[in-house]
């Protein structure tokens, strides 16, 4: 009788993680709707750049460079920490993907090729 308590248990404690690993899948999904801005210079983004994820995983990337502005839109999906941005850069399509490290209601850390960009919501 023992080792039965035993094994729902630890059933039970299992169902448990797994329905929180997808929680946190589902969750990157929806808390990264919205828009988010670069507060200061990162890399290859300049303060001001933007990104603005839809609902309807249609993206919206406002890239900033120097004086230089310039605007591609595209598509996205998310699956678990895995961003792909599908979009249209002069007429070429780029696929790119990135790792989400960090998303709250605050704040959005994606990394790809060890080199991190943080955005803050913009409001």
């Amino acid at each position: 009788m023992n080792a039965l308590r035993l094994t729902a248990g630890l059933l039970v404690l299992g169902l448990a993680g797994f329905a929180a690993a997808e929680e946190k899948k589902d969750d990157n999904k929806t808390k990264i709707v919205g828009n988010w801005v670069i507060e200061k210079d990162q890399g290859e983004f300049s303060t001001g750049s933007a990104f603005e994820f839809g609902k309807d995983g249609k993206v919206k990337v406002k890239h900033k460079k120097g004086d230089q502005e310039k605007t591609v839109e595209g598509t996205y999906t998310v699956d678990g920490d895995k961003l792909t941005l599908n979009v249209s850069v002069d007429g070429a399509e780029r696929k790119l993907m990135v790792t989400i490290k960090t998303v709250s209601d605050t704040e959005l850390v994606l990394v790809r090729e060890d080199k991190a960009v943080e955005l803050k919501r913009k409001k």
